[in-house]
């Protein structure tokens, strides 16, 4: 891929991507394109312009209609527009869905295919609900439908694809993270107890969708649309595991596992029903590190294999 965005750039022809949604996710996914050779950020389209305009830099334009936005586009200038429709019309290879909300990103999701672009879904929960669909509609549109690399359902069903391209039996794959049983009953109101936090600059549902599982289960739901795999229990099994007890843990049960059948997804928990870590956790275990900056994905992913035999 990287050569290939090399000669994009060398010949003057990056690819140029639309971003719907100026929010956390669309923050950070602009400013990575920023940093990235042969992509550009064409325009960002978010109900508050304002927010878009602040993420294009000192170079960007806030602009009033569809037509000012493809004059924008078409010469280099990156634009900022309140109109989702106005940016999927203008000139461009690529949109990335980042709003977060499911009837918005299908809706979006929906213009795009038929405008004849390639479409990065990062709304999951709008994959999980239309996902299928619009994967369908993009193949008979000769379009790219995919989710966000880098998020834990692509790179886990990376991790699938590497498995069986290598012969190995998928027993499962998912995701591991902070979670103790108890955490279902929580709600909203108990965020800021939880996560420590102070002062009220978070969104308290959706960290709340953190804490009783419902993120967890939407993310292997969309896992589980991308690679076949089933489920073994309703909201996952989420056992306590140290890294080392995966292979065991993670396994059927006439092996000593606690799966009823292989080839499913299923999630880990780094802590005890008693809040106490485990030794090695999954997220210990992926911290990486790029250009000089440390990260430690909260709920990194993972698949468990055995040979055929």
């Amino acid at each position: 891929m990287f050569d290939r965005l090399k000669e994009h750039a060398a010949f003057g022809r990056p690819y140029q991507i639309g971003l719907i949604g100026a929010g956390t996710f669309g923050a950070q996914i602009a400013r990575q394109i920023v940093v990235m050779t042969g992509l550009q950020l064409a325009a960002i389209a978010d109900l508050r312009v304002d927010r878009a305009r602040d993420l294009l830099g000192p170079g960007g334009v806030a602009v009033k209609n569809a037509a000012a936005l493809r004059d924008a586009v078409a010469s280099g200038t990156p634009a900022a527009t309140d109109s989702a429709e106005a940016l999927v019309s203008s000139d461009g290879d690529g949109v990335v869905e980042a709003t977060g909300r499911v009837e918005t990103g299908i809706a979006h999701g929906l213009l795009a295919i038929m405008a004849g672009k390639h479409l990065a879904m990062v709304t999951v929960e709008a994959d999980v609900v239309a996902g299928y669909y619009l994967r369908k509609m993009a193949e008979a549109a000769g379009v790219i439908y995919g989710l966000a690399y880098g998020d834990e359902p692509s790179l886990a069903a990376e991790l699938v694809d590497w498995a069986q391209t290598l012969g190995f039996r998928v027993v499962a794959a998912g995701k591991g993270t902070r979670f103790t049983p108890a955490f279902r009953k929580l709600n909203p109101d108990d965020v800021p107890r939880v996560y420590g936090f102070t002062g009220s600059d978070y969104n308290a549902q959706m960290f709340g969708s953190f804490l009783d599982g419902t993120k967890h289960a939407i993310e292997c739901c969309a896992l589980a649309n991308a690679t076949g795999l089933g489920v073994d229990v309703r909201g996952m099994h989420f056992p306590t595991a140290d890294l080392r007890e995966i292979p065991d843990i993670i396994a059927s049960r006439d092996k000593g596992g606690v799966l009823a059948r292989e080839g499913v997804v299923e999630a880990v928990s780094s802590i005890d029903p008693q809040d106490r870590p485990v030794e090695r956790s999954l997220g210990a275990a992926c911290t990486a590190s790029s250009t000089g900056r440390l990260t430690r994905p909260s709920t990194p992913c993972l698949a468990t294999a055995r040979s055929p035999g």
